[in-house]
């Protein structure tokens, strides 16, 4: 390469960077970065390190958010099989269907009634089928499950209309708690406990 009286009177440096373009237009590449505009490689793998540590927390951030949605939607449809087992209880004792009673409740229930009287599942679905206890509807007004493990606790607020001493009619406002237990798989009610609302 030949350089001309001006070219050649500037610096050394100056020389140099005209020395590469001019290489660079004759072949065809481009010029290599200068030494001083070059990342170190202990600031490469510094660069790359938190690139990849920021890559990591995003990817456990998602995973978390996936588990804790999961789990949400795991309890929302328990819950709502609670409260389809119990509304399947209510109809089931107005219906004196005794098979689904028997599906629904564990042979271990204890059935603490309003005025204080404790049945086994066998002593409650003897008064059905004896029609000491004839349950004409069971209007619930509310509900509330809470799990707790393998446990489930639901509330509730219903309007009883049942006919006792051969027809008698009772319009009871009854709050109830209902014990739900998880065994081989199946939830059944254990414990059934109502109190009498007062009248306002």
């Amino acid at each position: 390469f030949q350089t001309s009286a001006s070219e050649s009177s500037g610096s050394f440096f100056d020389w140099k960077m005209l020395y590469r373009d001019r290489a660079a237009r004759q072949f065809g590449s481009l010029p290599l970065p200068s030494s001083r505009h070059s990342l170190s490689p202990r600031l490469t793998r510094g660069v790359a390190a938190s690139q990849n540590t920021t890559t990591m927390w995003k990817l456990l951030l998602a995973s978390l958010l996936l588990v804790i949605t999961t789990m949400n939607l795991s309890a929302d449809a328990t819950q709502d099989q609670i409260m389809a087992l119990d509304r399947a209880w209510a109809k089931a004792v107005c219906d004196s269907d005794y098979a689904t009673l028997e599906r629904v409740t564990s042979p271990q229930l204890i059935y603490s009634h309003s005025d204080g009287a404790v049945d086994t599942r066998e002593d409650f679905l003897n008064r059905l089928r004896k029609s000491t206890s004839d349950y004409q509807s069971i209007d619930i007004s509310r509900m509330e499950v809470k799990l707790f493990g393998d446990t489930a606790i639901l509330t509730a607020r219903a309007q009883f209309k049942v006919l006792v001493d051969g027809g008698r009619q009772l319009n009871n406002d009854l709050a109830y708690t209902h014990v739900y237990q998880k065994t081989n798989g199946k939830w059944v009610m254990i414990a059934h406990q109502s109190a009498l609302m007062a009248k306002k």
